[in-house]
């Protein structure tokens, strides 16, 4: 068995949280990936690649969303399917999870989500605003968006918007613990997630859980983790719809 590796360190999400220097390295037909994600990162994994690699296996804080998008688009292109070890959050969430072929999670895998690349510099993603940000996400539309509102990152957003046009998948999945009203986004949740229909009914499909029932652990950092179930999920936007703040993507 050959092993190449490249040793960094990394924060390691679990229950607690502590620095261990965990490789990013070959084994047979995977590659496995235990780092955040930057342009070191990604380049160490293109640099492992062959053409016999099958799957690439993530422990991910997250990272750069502009690398990251990169990243699973070169996933993508290489028809690779993802494993989520232990965890794989926020940017790691957004795009290198949808964009396996195959989704495989263990039985205590966390898939954290806490926000996307669509951030306005004065006002917070809320349900006050949502409806402007969703209507933009139909077609990448910078001209739908108030000409006095600036953006973090345009060019960003406009790559995020197009990729999960791309894949099909529902903007609301980075946003939808942003805009719930009952605000339980606080010091206490730093990420929520979603059950696997839920995640189905957002776009992400092609889901396998390994080893039985998944049954993600609830704590990280000693910050709660929210998920949601598909009823609420379907809820909430039933209530946006009446309120008229998602119409835009749901009608």
């Amino acid at each position: 068995m050959t092993r190449f590796f490249i040793v960094i360190i990394v924060y390691f999400f679990c229950d607690t949280v502590g620095a261990e220097q965990l490789p990013i390295y070959k084994e047979d037909q995977i590659i496995y990936y235990n780092y955040h994600i930057d342009n070191e990162g990604f380049n160490t994994v293109r640099k492992l690649y062959t053409p016999e690699v099958s799957k690439l296996i993530f422990n991910s804080p997250g990272g750069e969303s502009g690398i990251a998008m990169k990243f699973a688009k070169w996933i993508i292109n290489h028809d690779l399917d993802i494993e989520v070890d232990r965890y794989c959050l926020s940017s790691c969430a957004n795009y290198i999870f949808p964009a396996g072929k195959i989704k495989y999670l263990n039985k205590k895998s966390v898939v954290g989500w806490h926000g996307g690349a669509f951030q306005f510099k004065k006002t917070p993603i809320d349900a006050r605003n949502i409806r402007t940000v969703l209507s933009f996400s139909k077609n990448c539309d910078f001209s739908r968006l108030p000409k006095d509102e600036l953006l973090i990152f345009e060019s960003i957003i406009k790559s995020e918007c197009a990729f999960y046009k791309s894949l099909n998948i529902n903007p609301l999945i980075t946003m939808y613990g942003q805009i719930k009203e009952d605000r339980f986004y606080t010091d206490n949740v730093d990420f929520w997630s979603y059950s696997l229909d839920a995640m189905s009914f957002l776009g992400i499909n092609g889901i396998v859980v390994k080893g039985g029932d998944w049954k993600p652990v609830r704590m990280i950092q000693q910050k709660s983790i929210k998920y949601f179930e598909l009823n609420e999920v379907k809820e909430g936007i039933e209530q946006a719809r009446h309120n008229r703040l998602l119409s835009d993507l749901i009608n």
